[in-house]
């Protein structure tokens, strides 16, 4: 009978927990400005074409051929990007994608798409991720973080993560967590704008 009552006490607490763990994420959420970099990104302190804009850190990465890339090479041509960070097993990044290979598709000869997988060789791997690509049929180029350097100089801990890149490489805006088509427009419209 004490059991019982033991175990029903947990889950009560524990649902209780959750919901104000819901509650408070809801809350704290909220504060948190939609274009705000996270720690680490852009951290070259040249000199900039805008007022307070942030060059975009570069880093390394590998391509579907397992050629190393670095972000100041895709940029060097000068269009503006959409540098998006996701992995295969991330509900929230599955659910954006179609979103990004629409978009892709509609303005990819004016905007690149960098859309770099988080590849830690356990949770995620170039074939896992390469794989999902393939079936899921989506066109933009994948990159692999193989090396964590992108992970580490742009991400807050939360996955997804777009930035929007303007032509003279500056991050003009950034968001954590899924975005909508919406957002997705807004975010290209402020770098071809």
């Amino acid at each position: 009978m004490k059991r019982r009552i033991g175990l029903r006490i947990g889950i009560i607490a524990f649902v209780v927990l959750i919901a104000g763990a819901t509650i408070l994420y809801n809350s704290l959420k909220e504060r948190v400005p939609a274009d705000a970099v996270p720690p680490g990104a852009g951290g070259d302190s040249g000199a900039s074409s805008q007022a307070g804009a942030q060059k975009a850190q570069d880093f390394a990465m590998t391509d579907r051929d397992g050629k190393t890339v670095q972000l100041s090479e895709l940029l060097a041509g000068g269009k503006p990007a959409v540098l998006n960070f996701w992995a295969s097993w991330c509900p929230p990044c599955k659910a954006e994608m179609p979103d990004f290979d629409k978009q892709y598709q509609a303005v990819g000869g004016d905007v690149q798409f960098i859309m770099v997988n988080i590849t830690d060789g356990q949770r995620e791997t170039v074939e896992s991720a390469s794989a999902f690509i393939a079936e899921q049929g989506f066109s933009f180029p994948v990159y692999f973080d193989t090396l964590q350097q992108g992970s580490a100089a742009y991400l807050g801990g939360y996955i997804p993560a777009t930035f929007f890149i303007d032509r003279d490489g500056n991050i003009a805006s950034s968001r954590e967590g899924q975005l909508t088509e919406q957002m997705l427009l807004e975010g290209i419209a402020l770098i071809t704008g």
